[in-house]
């Protein structure tokens, strides 16, 4: 139904709201209801009213900036996770040298301990 809109569906990880535009948009929305109504103490059909007055405030430009940090942020993550990345492969390399030079001398004490034994 959405492609027959012309909608483009754009999946999202799970647990980064901080990817999602409209997480920042409701807190604007949430903030805005908090400054009129800081006690909260408003019946329901004014906070109906006030809630959507502030959806309707909410501007094209706010989307767009909102937009544009998630970008920002996903680039952000996208070469942190190159880093580690790196890091992990150097680490698994530097792993196995320490595991081939472990085995190495692990060989040379076996031969030090026959010697030893030969001596006795």
């Amino acid at each position: 139904m959405l492609q027959e809109y012309s909608f483009k569906i754009l999946r999202l990880p799970p647990y980064h709201c901080d990817l999602n535009a409209i997480e920042y948009i409701w807190s604007d929305i949430k903030r805005q209801i908090r400054n009129i109504n800081p006690t909260a103490d408003m019946d329901m059909s004014k906070l109906l009213r006030e809630t959507e007055h502030a959806i309707n405030k909410t501007s094209n430009d706010r989307w767009q900036s909102h937009c544009k940090h998630v970008k920002k942020l996903e680039l952000k993550y996208w070469e942190k996770d190159a880093i580690i990345e790196e890091m992990c492969e150097s680490l698994q390399m530097s792993l196995m040298d320490d595991e081939e030079s472990d085995t190495e001398y692990d060989g040379e004490a076996t031969i030090s301990a026959e010697n030893e034994d030969d001596n006795i």
